[in-house]
């Protein structure tokens, strides 16, 4: 609908803005002052929600001892709150925000999505079909075609990103792999788990 507005997008001043032009086309001053309104609000929510969900992850894996205790395991003794993590992803995002272009951050978290859905996927289709899930009422379609195809596929959207959003992802990847030798003394040692039920 946006392009029988808008026909040709290399036309587009800002392609960040292309939505909001496009409904000032479509409907006038009323609609794009509307459609700011719920753009800025549900920005906020979206925001606080994320930020709020952060901070309880990183207060679950300090609670576990997944991460240090002292820090990410505190909770405010007046308001209950992860004070401590909250401050920590604040100010990483707002770094963040100023320093890194919207276009890159969102490749980057793709990089991690697909990679966890990846992961996800092969894991359901090992424990399912090849291991301890794995009975004697299997089915094929849901056990093994299933989890198998989202694998594949994840994968191959994850290949398809930008060179540099892989390069930076494995960054990534590696410090995590580096911080999960370091608590598992070169991964001899069963690692912490977290307890979702607690969170």
């Amino acid at each position: 609908m946006a392009q029988r507005v808008w026909p040709d997008h290399t036309t587009l001043l800002n392609p960040e803005t292309a939505f909001m032009d496009v409904a000032r086309i479509a409907g006038g001053r009323f609609l794009f002052a509307a459609y700011g309104v719920v753009l800025l609000v549900s920005s906020m929510a979206c925001g606080l929600a994320g930020h709020v969900g952060a901070a309880r992850l990183l207060y679950s894996m300090g609670r576990d001892d997944v991460m240090p205790k002292k820090i990410f395991g505190f909770l405010s003794p007046k308001k209950g709150n992860p004070v401590y993590n909250e401050w920590i992803v604040g100010v990483l995002a707002y770094i963040a925000v100023l320093t890194i272009p919207w276009e890159l951050a969102a490749e980057i978290v793709t990089f991690g999505a697909l990679l966890a859905f990846t992961a996800v996927n092969l894991v359901a289709l090992l424990h399912f079909w090849f291991g301890a899930g794995a009975s004697g009422h299997r089915n094929f379609f849901r056990d093994a075609f299933i989890p198998g195809f989202g694998c594949v596929f994840c994968f191959v959207l994850l290949l398809g990103l930008q060179t540099w959003t892989k390069y930076a992802g494995l960054i990534w990847l590696g410090i995590g792999l580096i911080y999960a030798g370091y608590r598992t003394k070169m991964f001899t040692v069963r690692p912490k788990l977290i307890n979702f039920n607690e969170t």
